[in-house]
């Protein structure tokens, strides 16, 4: 945290002279009988379009075009300098007019989506690193179908060996669903324990019916479970990574086209 925000300080101070250059240019416009949301617009327009660029460069990766966390930074920081220039500019949260209105609901969007994404790449990775687990996010189907197998495989050698099939008939009843695809989600995302919860809880009613030849046997279907619960977090984790910009950009494009429009509509009804 203390890297990101030493990273954060320079784009931060450039934002701060910014916004500060823009707020006494227009205070000066309007002293002077001018229109001040010519240079606020502007500036928003600017700052907007610079956002924009942000996705360009990832795109353009190949490229030497800079380190991609001091344009992560940058990006932070412009992101905040447009709210204030958006705050200055339109001089209320909600205006009014129709299209005004779809605008800035765009904006409130894009920002809302950019600040939840920025929360998002800061503590995500850092609580998958914690994990202690490295997996590709495509490979997950694939390792929870390996985990299933092994466990489906532990129970025929505990029917074979004990000659019980009661430890067969609590996981087909219990820990099968569990087993079957990612679980609790959205546990995952705000960080809560439901997961172990709900494994302990299951595993401990499991034991009850079981004899000690079967009890060896749960204990390595438990150590399966422990790890899916890890591959479990990757997948929640790394499926909002992936899946928050399929909002935020296409709005941020489309908040684009429609400043484009309204400088376009200020200039014709100003001849």
């Amino acid at each position: 945290m203390q890297n990101v925000l030493y990273r954060l300080l320079a784009p931060t101070v450039i934002s701060v002279i910014a916004f500060f250059g823009v707020y006494f240019w227009q205070s000066q416009a309007a002293l002077e009988l001018e229109n001040p949301q010519v240079i606020t617009g502007w500036a928003l327009a600017v700052v907007i379009l610079f956002l924009l660029i942000f996705n360009v460069r990832k795109r353009l990766s190949a490229f030497n075009l800079g380190l991609a966390k001091i344009w992560f930074a940058l990006h932070v920081a412009f992101g905040f300098l447009a709210i204030a220039f958006f705050a200055i500019h339109a001089g209320v949260f909600w205006p009014e007019g129709l299209y005004e209105q779809l605008l800035a609901a765009g904006f409130w969007l894009v920002s809302l989506t950019g600040i939840v994404g920025v929360l998002i790449t800061i503590y995500f990775p850092k609580r998958l690193t914690n994990t202690g687990l490295e997996i590709v996010y495509e490979k997950i189907p694939e390792e929870i179908f390996s985990l299933r197998e092994a466990v489906e495989g532990i129970l025929v050698n505990c029917a074979n060996e004990c000659g019980e099939t009661t430890l067969q008939e609590q996981y087909t009843q219990i820990l099968a669903w569990y087993f079957r695809r990612p679980r609790f989600y959205w546990s995952y995302i705000i960080g809560s324990n439901a997961d172990r919860a709900w494994l302990a809880r299951h595993l401990d009613s499991v034991r009850r019916y079981l004899n000690a030849d079967e009890m060896s046997y749960l204990d390595e279907i438990k150590k399966l479970a422990e790890r899916k619960s890890l591959v479990d977090e990757h997948f929640a984790r790394q499926d909002v990574m992936k899946k928050w910009l399929l909002v935020h950009l296409p709005v941020s494009i489309l908040v684009l086209a429609m400043s484009v429009w309204h400088i376009i509509l200020v200039y014709a009804y100003a001849i």
